[in-house]
């Protein structure tokens, strides 16, 4: 009953989770691991509303969502992606 009430796949729930997924920022007082265990929740809640991104979108949103201290590290990620697609990060 819980699932049927909090994870309908209504049109709102959908809205509320991409808005939720797109203001997700870290912050300098987070851990790592900590904005990755909250980006994967969300992503996790993302699928079970049957919405479908494929894994280059998800990949290109966690590096979006890094600080901008860590835009070294992106750059590097993004300029050695085989054939110019992220898989697998």
């Amino acid at each position: 009953m819980l699932c049927n009430t909090y994870e309908n796949e209504i049109v709102a729930n959908k809205v509320f989770l991409m808005r939720k997924l797109y203001d997700l920022r870290m912050k300098d007082t987070d851990r790592v691991a900590s904005h990755l265990n909250e980006f994967d929740a969300l992503w996790s809640q993302f699928q079970a509303q049957k919405m479908t991104m494929d894994d280059e979108l998800k990949y290109v949103l966690l590096l979006c969502k890094l600080l901008i201290s860590w835009d070294t590290l992106c750059i590097a990620i993004s300029n050695s992606a085989p054939k110019g697609k992220l898989v697998g990060i």
